[in-house]
């Protein structure tokens, strides 16, 4: 009985060891699992603020270009119905004129477009 119980014995301690280890293998997985879950919710957050900034400025740009194009489309306007004062006022450099028929092209494109 005795070689029996030593056998019965051993195997306690063995399963003990093997269950322990198991318990020790999840516990460490759950840690693991928790840590990737806390990375990806500040992943989330750093994203989330991203998007935010990223639709502030676009927004901005979006008013500033639209103020801009709007002050071109002044711009053309006045160039069209005054086009003998604005030219009076120009020293009809190749730059000035380059920028005037510019303005003018942009002023028709937005009106067809």
């Amino acid at each position: 009985m005795q070689v029996g119980g030593h056998v019965h014995e051993k195997t306690l301690i063995l399963s003990g060891a093997i269950i322990a280890r198991i318990t020790v293998q999840r516990e460490a997985t759950r840690q693991c699992a928790l840590l990737a879950e806390q990375e990806l919710d500040t992943y989330a957050d750093e994203l989330d603020l991203d998007n935010r900034l990223k639709d502030e400025v676009l927004l901005l740009t979006a008013h500033e270009l639209d103020i801009s194009l709007r002050s071109i489309g002044e711009q053309v306007q006045v160039i069209e119905h005054h086009p003998s004062q604005q030219l009076e006022r120009a020293s009809h450099s190749g730059v000035e004129q380059k920028a005037l028929d510019q303005m003018c092209t942009w002023g028709n494109e937005m009106r067809e477009g």
